[in-house]
């Protein structure tokens, strides 16, 4: 097997390289033995120029098990490229549950405080209705039919803005695997 690697927001994770990331977060509870993975790369969190991908790539250890399925929902389709209609329902799977938001805009483009240092202006966000609470950086906004469109980067009390996943992947030269439900095969069939 290659090697396996799950995504989230930028400033979700330590800054450097190569630091643990642990699920549930120290926040919620969670040790050193929670340890899932490794930073492996970020991009677009504290340049001086616009960014359209600010994301955090974990590569996994060997012992995490890790499927592109949302319990109660099934497989997360890999992304269309195609735009998401303004005025479309999408859900949001996060740390404060699942939540319905509507898409409000779309190309939106926004400095943005991310830690201690000066504003980050990124390009080409989503704007839904506020759904997202403190906690929810990096959790999946899919369509209704589950295809990925990008995952929580900020909120407020008036809106939630998603960081699209196509000019993340692209940036990070990883492409989407498909999750496929897992047949038991020992029995022949």
């Amino acid at each position: 097997m290659g090697r396996r690697y799950a995504l989230t927001a930028a400033h979700v994770v330590a800054d450097d390289v190569g630091s643990p990331v642990i699920q549930p977060a120290a926040l919620d509870g969670g040790s050193t033995l929670d340890r899932i993975g490794l930073v492996s790369r970020k991009l677009g969190v504290g340049t001086e120029h616009p960014s359209e991908a600010a994301a955090a790539l974990i590569e996994l250890a060997e012992d995490v098990k890790a499927e592109n399925v949302l319990p109660g929902r099934g497989v997360i389709g890999p992304p269309t490229g195609a735009p998401v209609e303004l005025g479309a329902k999408v859900s949001v799977i996060a740390r404060s549950g699942l939540k319905q938001a509507v898409l409000q805009a779309i190309a939106v483009d926004m400095q943005i405080h991310v830690g201690a240092g000066r504003p980050t202006m990124f390009r080409n966000l989503i704007l839904t209705s506020p759904v997202s609470e403190p906690g929810d950086s990096g959790a999946p906004v899919v369509t209704e039919d589950n295809k990925l469109i990008g995952f929580v980067f900020a909120g407020s009390q008036t809106a939630t803005l998603v960081m699209p996943i196509a000019p993340i992947l692209e940036a990070l030269g990883v492409k989407w695997l498909d999750a496929q439900p897992k047949t038991d095969s020992s029995d022949g069939g």
